[in-house]
């Protein structure tokens, strides 16, 4: 029911809650110097550091979910060249400001997931199913092909998991 729903986001709420009181109180006043004191201190830095646990570990690919891939790539061609033209920054920086872009991969990576472009490096595929004959994306299909030996199935999931994920401040079924 609604309020059983409600009742078990409080309850996560209250325990996300008290475990970023705990952090705060953690190391006394007079024993905190420096950046990493301010950090301690602050609730934003403490509440970011929670929320990149949520997927830690995670690599997510996305399937379906943007609707302009060659747009994207502009975007990125493009701060590369502005991020060369401003002093340099490595693949990694611009990758991730491409990823920031996507509502989606910005939601993934404020959890602590890393995206990635091929199916074979995650472990969660992000799209919108549509299923039937001649309707899955070719990441899809791979997904759902056999998993090589050795290696766990790639999760195929919507993209409202990530948005479920960050409210409940956990990894959703």
């Amino acid at each position: 029911t609604h309020t059983h729903t409600q009742d078990n986001y409080l309850e996560s709420l209250t325990t996300i809650l008290t475990q970023l009181h705990a952090a705060f109180f953690a190391t006394p006043v007079h024993a905190r110097r420096g950046h990493d004191a301010a950090a301690a201190r602050d609730v934003r830095v403490l509440l970011a550091r929670r929320q990149q646990q949520v997927l830690q570990g995670v690599k997510v690919a996305f399937s379906g979910v943007f609707k302009h891939p060659v747009e994207l790539e502009r975007k990125l061609h493009e701060q590369q060249l502005r991020h060369r033209h401003d002093g340099g920054v490595d693949g990694k920086e611009s990758a991730s400001a491409k990823w920031r872009s996507l509502q989606e991969a910005a939601v993934a990576l404020s959890l602590g997931a890393e995206c990635c472009n091929d199916v074979r490096d995650c472990t969660h595929l992000v799209t919108v199913l549509r299923g039937g004959e001649g309707h899955y994306t070719d990441k899809v299909l791979d997904c759902l092909a056999d998993a090589p030996e050795g290696r766990a199935p790639v999760q195929i999931v919507r993209p409202d998991w990530l948005f479920v994920s960050k409210s409940l401040w956990k990894r959703a079924d």
